[in-house]
């Protein structure tokens, strides 16, 4: 996208083995950034902490479970540098 970036992945308190595989990862690939919180605050202060540590101009948060495809990120960006100050995407649920 021709753009520096970095990856913030919040770790929010889980019990199995997510912070060796990101802490894994991030040996592999350094713009990899790893938040491990103390405990399970909930996903807003999870997202929150996330923000608050990304050093960026801008924040592309999505979720692990990838409800938001990470395909979508190089439209976002290429939006953002239109001008844009926010941009979003919209979750379309098919009509049944």
């Amino acid at each position: 996208m021709g753009c520096t970036y970095e990856i913030v992945c919040v770790d929010d308190g889980s019990h199995d083995e997510t912070i060796k595989g990101l802490l894994q990862h991030r040996q592999r690939n350094p713009q990899i950034k790893v938040v491990a919180l103390s405990r399970n605050f909930g996903k807003e202060l999870a997202l929150t902490a996330g923000i608050d540590y990304a050093c960026g101009e801008a924040v592309v948060p999505i979720d692990a479970d990838l409800q938001d495809p990470p395909e979508l990120i190089e439209a976002l960006v290429a939006k953002w540098k239109e001008g844009y100050d926010v941009v979003y995407a919209k979750q379309a649920i098919a009509p049944r």
